[in-house]
């Protein structure tokens, strides 16, 4: 397609009609072409198997119609121009032939396509040993015949290829017309042949199962129809434009055909028609690869306007050629050679990829037929004579079948090339009616078995060894100049016409011997069955009875002659629908009626009788007496079926049986039931009466007490008035049987004996059974009334448990931080009054320590409320740029104190997330590879953001010592460290960043190998853009702490000790109480400008309240403070709408010091 939208843009240039200076193209050029283009099949063909977009309702038809184009090959494409040349009505049968089929006889491939999916036909020749009952000879002949006829084809093909591709290469040479034929160039053949087989191996020889439909084929087939119309088109159009004036005239003053010309027409026309429906390429388009009987609809109405405008430009193309060419120039070339010869160079590239795809789909198609029939109907069967196969075997065979396969694809090619170094100097149009003439061998067979009961593979086989014989005669021996007696006999009547003659000959004497085959020998038993498969195929979407001009009376008349008066009346009462009868019965039968009656004599006649029944009634004829030996036959098959169904049936049931007919006479018995009686042989046979069976078995004893003939009475009595009865007998051996009569609907009786003797014992041992299954029962349910009560015990063991979990969650929260926030204030004054000396380093690693103490601390804390699903989520849209930044810088410090190369691949992605929480996981993540990584200038750490489908994968790497495979799924367990020498923290970070994902709903992921290091990731999802304003830098609080009055309350007087202490070196002024009741009281000695308060204080008492009662008491605002470990974010709501500030426990004295600075100059504003 590049190369065609090159020429659109340069067509303009080549317009002016005097030719412009002829420079060849280079070959490698060429050559570079032709591969892109077979790139671009690849490309098409593997997109059409994965995609299903060209497989919808609305292009699979347009798809299957243009696939149907493979019929025009580079015979069509440039030797129909070759034959215009030479005499302008010569190439019309090639298109006549497929357009009379298309609108006249198109409802005979409309019946083929319908038997491909009936009997899942996979080739030509399987569709002919189907017809022939299953007939090897027929489908080996058949596979034989086409192998004969496609190799010829293909190889003219393969020459059409190389004949484009020299004639572009040394266009200088052949347009001056002193080449009277193309060189040898057998070796770029078979490069072409070699390529066409990968393809062809590639895309048509995946699966095992011929009929299912190779999409991607068909979808590059349909693309090369499309390529080479609009390649043909353009040369036509251009070659029209560029015409010197008065050319019209030649094409009006054509002289009319002649009388050869008319022989020649109609002759070739009828080998062309016949050659249609043979093409094993087209067979497998048109049938195999159908998915939907109305694809072909469509393509009936598209495929004769692709043929019109093809076959509209060959006289005009070859009219022209001889006009504007020098003499001599080679007829077969003429669609490139005009194109080079006007100097359009792209469009004459252009036609030669027109050329290719014409070759190609053809190549590729007709190979895949061809391995399909060579392995299905000659090479397999060979290999799986005598073998048996099992399950796996048959996996081993496949892929020995797929090779096989694949290989006749080579072998077919390489024939093909041999062939084509065979036949120098024959023209494009003379290869492909050789071809015509050898697949118009199997036309007769194939025809004939659509359309006559009678024909049969005997006439088959003599009309294909009969024509093939002509064939080879009158076609094949003069084409590579050996001619013989009866040829010039015939060249004697029809000296213009002998090729044509030769062909028609052929297939005539085809013809004869397949009518006088088929009437000397009678069809098989086989043959006839398939024969009434083909011949009453219904195609889809058709009328089965049309023109029907029946009464409903007349339907039941007919039909009750063969199923019965009483049930033909129920059926129509029904169908009825409470219609009267009368007036129901004088109708014309509807479609839905006749359909439902062929069903009816189905179920008796068999489907094949019951359609020549039905045949019968719709057309007013008597049925031959053929058709009634058919019928008797087939019903005699059903009724030998039926019978044989009911023998098989009754011996199959475990019980005994007899059945005895309306005079209790004996028709039908099994084998249990003569096992379980044991009578005399000879006793039991048909026609027996049932009485002389009851009284040897009353006289055995069988029966119980009583005298025989009282039994024999009493028996009788029963099977005379239908009665249904049910008796038990105990025989004297222990055996007990049970006994069931019943009458049948027509009259008789069918008796069940079943031997009930082991059911008996069983069941009186499960009678003891169940006794001490009762008293195991009351066991048993007082073992679990025990077990009930210990699981009450550990329920409630667990309860205790899990409460003490809580409590020490709580005690986490409140009572352990309480020590340690005092401890942090104690340390914090020791590290200011003594920065320098021992002290101060002493007090410095005691502020360490108890810094990592409320880390871990905090890491419970946290787990805690995510174990008990008290952590909520903010979800916001915020650039991942605003969280990931501070993260380097503030790990960019620690990274240059540890010698770790730390880098960030930053992203400008938006993402909606919680942005703390998301910070909490990329910390630990970032903790973690810090610990990891080691210590030295080897050590790295990668911070980084990949998109893929689902979002934002955001990475952590490190070139750690990496996590073990079997340990990768502990690591996000609570409590769990890879390196027990490892004494930083607990191993909570990672439960921590799990329990924080499942909140969010964000993936959590790790990749590592062992020596490898790892990767942690989280993929987060896309948020929407929105426009952040951009935010002042917050000026720096000047410190104005001296000289401020503090009042703190606390309930722990350690913490208001530090407070006092810490304070007090600020230049703050400390006042502390202990409970409410302190406070009130303070406020007599001091006015506060700032209240520091912890939220949990004794007796229930909380510092908000507190707070609020001193701001009553003092009748002003102050600036207030709460401290406290409970950090829910409902508190922290609460604390925020009152305007109240609020810091965790343990407090950090920067963070302490920072906030009383803000609250200090809300207490110097007026």
């Amino acid at each position: 397609m590049t190369v065609a939208l090159a020429m659109i843009v340069q067509i303009g240039d080549y317009f002016p009609k005097e030719q412009q200076e002829r420079i060849p193209m280079n070959g490698w050029l060429i050559a570079l072409v032709s591969l892109m283009y077979a790139g671009g099949l690849f490309a098409v063909a593997w997109y059409g198997d994965r995609s299903h977009r060209f497989r919808s309702p609305r292009w699979q038809p347009l798809v299957y119609s243009l696939t149907l184009a493979v019929y025009f090959t580079s015979w069509s494409f440039f030797g129909a121009v070759g034959q215009a040349a030479s005499n302008v009505w010569l190439f019309l049968p090639i298109y006549i032939a497929p357009l009379l089929i298309m609108t006249l006889f198109w409802r005979i491939q409309a019946r083929m396509i319908a038997l491909g999916k009936q009997e899942n036909i996979t080739s030509i020749a399987d569709f002919l040993a189907a017809r022939y009952g299953r007939s090897r000879l027929v489908a080996v002949m058949a596979t034989l015949v086409a192998v004969l006829g496609v190799v010829p084809y293909i190889a003219l093909q393969l020459k059409a290829i190389v004949m484009g591709y020299t004639l572009l290469s040394d266009s200088e040479y052949y347009l001056t017309g002193m080449a009277t034929s193309l060189p040898d160039a057998s070796d770029n053949i078979l490069l072409v042949a070699l390529v066409l087989a990968g393809f062809s191996i590639l895309f048509g020889t995946r699966n095992l199962d011929a009929t299912e439909h190779h999409h991607g084929v068909m979808l590059a087939v349909a693309a090369e129809s499309l390529l080479k119309l609009f390649a043909f088109l353009a040369v036509g159009i251009f070659v029209v434009w560029n015409a010197p004036t008065g050319w019209e005239q030649e094409l009006v003053q054509l002289p009319p055909p002649s009388g050869d010309d008319w022989f020649n027409l109609m002759a070739l026309s009828l080998i062309s028609m016949a050659a249609f429906f043979c093409l094993p390429r087209q067979f497998h388009t048109t049938v195999v690869e159908n998915a939907d009987i109305q694809h072909f609809r469509v393509a009936r109405r598209v495929f004769p306007i692709y043929l019109i405008l093809i076959a509209l430009f060959v006289p005009l193309i070859a009219i022209l050629g001889k006009q504007l060419l020098m003499p001599g120039v080679i007829p077969d070339t003429f669609v490139i050679s005009l194109p080079l010869g006007l100097g359009n160079q792209s469009l004459a590239l252009l036609a030669y990829i027109g050329g290719m795809s014409a070759a190609i789909g053809m190549v590729v198609v007709s190979v895949i037929a061809l391995a399909i029939m060579l392995g299905n109907e000659v090479v397999i069967p060979l290999l799986l004579r005598g073998r048996r196969l099992d399950k796996g075997s048959h996996r081993e065979m496949r892929g020995v079948l797929l090779n096989i396969r694949r290989g006749l694809i080579v072998v077919v090619l390489l024939l093909s090339w041999a062939f084509a170094r065979m036949i120098e100097g024959q023209s494009l149009a003379g290869l492909g009616f050789l071809s015509f003439t050898a697949l118009a061998q199997l036309a007769p067979g194939l025809i004939g078995g659509l359309l006559w009961r009678n024909s049969n593979s005997y006439g088959v086989v003599a009309g294909i060894l009969g024509g093939g014989f002509c064939w080879l005669i009158y076609v094949v021996l003069p084409a590579v100049g050996i001619t013989l007696g009866p040829v010039d006999t015939l060249a004697g009547y029809f000296p213009e016409s002998v090729n044509a003659a030769g062909m028609l000959v052929s297939l005539l004497v085809n013809l004869v011997f397949y009518l006088a085959g088929s009437l000397l020998f009678l069809p098989r038993l086989q043959e006839r069955h398939q024969a009434g498969r083909f011949l009453d195929v219904q195609v889809p979407g058709e009328n089965e009875f049309p023109g029907m001009n029946i009464r409903v009376d007349e339907l039941e008349q007919l039909v009750s002659r063969f199923v019965g008066e009483e049930k033909v009346r129920q059926l129509f009462e029904t169908y009825a629908e409470g219609e009267q009868s009368w007036l129901f019965r004088q109708r014309r039968a509807s479609p839905e009626l006749m359909v439902m009656n062929e069903r009816l004599l189905a179920s008796v006649l068999g489907a094949s009788s019951a359609r020549l029944v039905m045949k019968s009634l719709i057309k007013g004829s008597s049925v031959e007496f053929h058709d009634v030996e058919n019928i008797v036959g087939e019903a005699s098959s059903v009724l030998e079926f039926n019978r044989e169904l009911l023998q098989s049936s009754i011996e199959n049931i475990s019980q005994g049986l007899s059945v005895v007919d309306r005079d209790l006479r004996l028709v039908a018995w099994n084998q249990h039931y003569l096992d379980i009686f044991h009578y005399p042989e000879g006793m039991v046979r048909v026609g027996r009466h049932i009485s002389e069976l009851i009284r040897y078995n009353a006289e055995q004893g069988r029966c119980g007490p009583g005298s025989p003939q009282e039994h024999v009475r009493k028996r009788l009595g029963w099977m005379q008035k239908g009665t249904a009865h049910r008796s038990e007998r105990t025989y004297a051996n222990g055996t007990v049987i049970q006994i069931l009569g019943n009458p049948m609907p027509g009259g008789g009786f069918v008796m069940s004996f079943t031997d009930i003797t082991e059911f008996r014992r069983v069941e009186n041992q499960l009678k003891g059974v169940n006794e001490q299954l009762e008293v195991r029962v009351q066991q048993r349910t007082r073992e679990l009334e025990t077990l009930n009560q210990d699981l009450l015990e550990a329920k409630r063991q667990a309860e205790q448990a899990n409460s003490a979990r809580r409590r020490f969650y709580a005690a986490i929260s409140h009572d352990l931080m309480q020590p340690m926030h005092a401890a942090r204030l104690f340390t914090s004054t020791l590290v200011d009054e003594y920065q320098d000396g021992r002290v101060g380093e002493l007090g410095q690693q005691l502020d360490s320590a108890l810094q990592s103490a409320e880390g871990l601390l905090k890491d419970l804390q946290e787990l805690s409320r995510l174990e008990t699903g008290k952590v909520s989520k903010h979800l916001e849209s915020f650039p991942i740029h605003d969280l990931l930044e501070p993260l380097a810088s503030e790990y960019g410090v620690m990274a240059e104190q540890y010698q770790v190369d730390f880098r960030l691949l930053d992203s400008k992605a938006v993402i909606a997330s919680d942005r703390l929480l998301l910070r909490r996981i990329l910390q630990n993540f970032l903790a973690n590879a810090f610990r990891y990584a080691g210590h030295g200038g080897g050590s790295r750490v990668l911070l980084a953001c990949r998109r893929d489908r689902n979002g934002l994968r955001i990475e952590v790497r490190d070139n750690g010592p990496g996590i073990p495979q079997e340990k990768q799924k502990q690591v996000f367990k609570a409590f769990q460290r890879l390196d027990s020498r490892d004494t930083q923290g607990l191993g909570l970070g990672l439960a921590i960043s799990r329990g924080i994902a499942r909140v969010l709903e964000h993936d959590l992921g790790l990749r590592s190998e062992e020596g490898r290091g790892a990767v942690f990731s989280i993929t987060v999802p896309v948020g929407e853009k929105t426009e952040t304003p951009l935010r002042k830098a917050r000026p720096v609080p000047q410190d104005r702490l001296n000289g401020l009055q503090v009042l703190c309350i606390d309930n722990d007087p350690m913490i208001l000790e530090g407070l006092q202490a810490l304070l007090g070196r600020w230049g703050c002024e400390v006042v502390t109480a202990v409970d409410e009741e302190g406070a009130v009281q303070q406020l007599e000695y001091c006015s506060p400008d700032i209240i520091l308060a912890d939220y949990h204080l004794d007796n229930g008492c909380f510092g908000v309240d507190v707070i609020y009662r001193i701001r009553e008491a003092l009748e002003r605002d102050i600036p207030a403070l709460v401290v406290t470990a409970d950090a829910t974010p409902a508190l922290k709501a609460r604390l925020r709408a009152e305007e109240i500030g609020f810091l965790t426990k343990p407090v950090k004295p920067a963070a302490l010091r920072a906030m009383l600075n803000r609250l200090a100059v809300i207490v110097d504003m007026p």
